[in-house]
């Protein structure tokens, strides 16, 4: 993976996160896997997978092994985090509980949320309004192109202490 990233340094998007209800729309996400795969994004999660069981409406993957719920969402939220942006797919409009826990968490630590569908719960619309979000309403197809686009444009990737430009390291002090 380092060697994926330095190759692609001058990237603003290289990673996209998809999250969406995974009982009810697993096939869709599926879909969007393969849209950004094939566009040359790396999906962070989730990784296609056969279910293994459902538990208190919590999908288990036969990948995710033993661990407790809980567990397999901090590990989610950890990765939806260190993508460049996230996806959701939702395309009823629907959300759900797991997945707008998921949305504030992104929405609280400045990740670009996309969205599929206007989601249909009010709260979360209030929220995405409250976080100055504008055009965040599109298909995974339309997000690839806005995201090849800004990567022509910028020619640059941000890091949190560092930037790189035509493979000069700079350090900010």
């Amino acid at each position: 993976f380092e060697d994926f990233m330095r190759k692609n340094n001058c990237d603003k998007y290289v990673t996209v996160g998809i999250c969406g209800s995974f009982r009810k729309h697993y096939d869709c996400i599926c879909n969007e896997i393969t849209i950004f795969e094939n566009n040359g994004f790396v999906v962070t999660v989730p990784k296609k997978d056969t279910v293994s069981k459902e538990e208190n409406g919590f999908v288990i993957f036969v990948q995710d092994g033993n661990l407790e719920p809980h567990q397999l969402e901090q590990n989610y939220l950890d990765q939806l985090l260190e993508s460049d942006c996230v996806f959701v797919c939702n395309p009823d409009g629907y959300i759900g509980s797991t997945v707008m826990a998921e949305i504030f968490v992104m929405l609280a630590n400045g990740q670009e949320v996309y969205f599929l569908c206007e989601p249909s719960e009010q709260v979360l619309k209030t929220a995405i309004k409250f976080h100055g979000a504008d055009n965040i309403i599109m298909s995974s197809k339309e997000l690839c192109h806005m995201m090849k686009s800004n990567n022509e444009v910028f020619g640059w990737r941000e890091w949190p202490d560092a930037y790189v430009q035509e493979s000069n390291l700079s350090f900010k002090r």
